[in-house]
């Protein structure tokens, strides 16, 4: 799921460096994916905001990226996070 489309922020120069330490070097604004999870009701679905998906638009090449700083969790209820 597009990150742009839950109530998180994620620095850019953070994503930039971390991009360029996995080895992808990109001017444009990544693409920031979150991957979620739906388990059988009754539980709700959760969002993985801990480690991103970063994605370079131009080049097509990513990584998964650890931000263990942001106090965002591997698990957070995803409709609560749904940015209005």
């Amino acid at each position: 799921m597009d990150a742009a489309r839950l109530d998180v922020t994620y620095t850019p120069k953070r994503l930039h460096r971390s991009l360029r330490e996995a080895g992808i070097d990109c001017d444009e604004a990544p693409v920031v994916l979150v991957i979620c999870t739906i388990r059988p009701p009754p539980a709700e679905p959760t969002a993985n905001l801990l480690a991103p998906l970063v994605v370079c638009p131009h080049c097509l090449r990513g990584a998964q990226i650890l931000l263990p700083d942001t106090g965002y969790g591997s698990r957070e209820p995803l409709f609560a996070r749904i940015a209005a």
